[in-house]
């Protein structure tokens, strides 16, 4: 029977050189596993949830995602000076979806009829999805070559952690981080013309100022003195 630490195992044997330098395992409870490892700023992890399966247990879910220290404590000062909230546990900066979902699929859903079939799985899915998500954007740079691809409209749907406006409060300051200033102009026309209807709207009207305030604040701290 395939066990849990049969998977970790080999995720890890994997992983180790290409993903992470010396991944820390953290077990939660009996069905999740967290692998992880900081490299200056950023923290990289892979969260892994586990089912059982007619020959033991099997992957349910497996998620990469990457923080950047730096973009966060950024984001959590203005946040909190603002009185706005900033939950550390989901204000990772990327969450990564799979793109090739029917390998997925193989991993997360089929019954598990051969263990060293189903390796092969876990190698290609690690191989082809996690290491160049990784890899492509554990910088800023890295960070805006993907985010700055979406328009204003589809930045809260892209992963960034943190709930409205925290996550475009991160797409500003990558914008600028990153020296784009169409993408910074675009997103914060975007965010102020959100704020505004925000001030009309009765669920919003008593955090609008809130909002305003922290938006405010970014821009000054982005285009002031270094």
């Amino acid at each position: 029977m395939t066990s849990r630490q049969d998977i970790i195992d080999y995720i890890s044997h994997l992983c180790k050189g290409t993903v992470f330098s010396k991944p820390e395992i953290t077990q939660l409870g009996s069905e999740l596993t967290i692998l992880s490892d900081k490299i200056g700023n950023v923290t990289k992890s892979l969260i892994i949830s586990f089912r059982l399966s007619d020959t033991g247990m099997a992957i349910q879910s497996i998620g990469a995602f990457l923080t950047d220290a730096k973009l966060e404590s950024f984001i959590e000062h203005i946040a909190e000076q603002n009185n706005l909230q900033f939950n550390k546990s989901m204000t990772r900066t990327v969450t990564y979806s799979a793109s090739d979902l029917k390998l997925y699929r193989k991993i997360t859903l089929d019954e598990v009829d051969d263990f060293e079939v189903y390796k092969k799985y876990i190698q290609k899915y690690l191989f082809h999805e996690v290491v160049p998500f990784f890899k492509n954007r554990s910088t800023i740079e890295g960070l805006g070559a993907y985010v700055l691809n979406y328009d204003f409209d589809n930045i809260i749907n892209i992963g960034l952690g943190g709930e409205y406006p925290i996550n475009i409060l991160k797409a500003i300051t990558i914008a600028k981080w990153c020296g784009n200033d169409s993408k910074y102009e675009e997103y914060t026309t975007g965010l102020q013309l959100w704020i505004n209807e925000d001030r009309n709207d009765p669920n919003y009207a008593k955090t609008s100022e809130s909002y305003q305030a922290a938006f405010n604040e970014l821009k000054e701290k982005l285009t002031g003195p270094l």
